[in-house]
């Protein structure tokens, strides 16, 4: 309860900073806000390079599991938990990497779309509680419509 309390005064906080932002009290403001939302999972789950980075991890994880294997034969316990430790940093930064390269072009989309649109403002749809445009399908089709120009061109 205590929570929900907490998450509710957040949201409501969070707009408020929005509307102040781009309505400062006294101003006078010609032009309306527009706000709009999308669904970032929907989005991330959806990219066209998505399913390239999890292959590319996949076969970076093998190739040092692999490598572990061969190199473990030759070492204490101590050094093969160090080996392993080093080998999920690179795991972990070559994730961290693939993410925010598939991030970046999402984000980037939205801002084109909603400068295209006129829209101001853009939220994450966990944020909605009322009300504002759903840019989701717009952006989902602007992704995938540049993947099929790359393989059109590719072949």
């Amino acid at each position: 309860m205590k929570k929900n309390l907490i998450f509710g005064l957040l949201i409501f906080a969070i707009l408020g900073v929005i509307i102040m932002i781009d309505n400062p009290v006294g101003a006078q403001n010609d032009k309306a806000t527009q706000i709009a939302y999308v669904d970032m999972q929907q989005l991330f789950a959806n990219h066209p390079d998505k399913a390239a980075s999890e292959e590319k991890l996949n076969e970076e994880a093998k190739r040092l599991q692999k490598e572990l294997e061969e190199e473990a034969k030759n070492m204490t316990k101590e050094e093969r938990q160090e080996v392993l430790e080093k080998y999920q940093q690179q795991l972990n930064t070559l994730e961290r990497d693939l993410v925010a390269e598939v991030m970046k072009d999402i984000n980037d989309r939205i801002i084109k779309i909603a400068k295209d649109k006129g829209i101001t403002v853009v939220v994450e749809k966990p944020v909605v509680i009322y009300g504002g445009y759903d840019l989701t399908d717009e952006v989902l089709a602007s992704l995938t419509a540049t993947e099929k120009t790359e393989d059109n061109t590719e072949e």
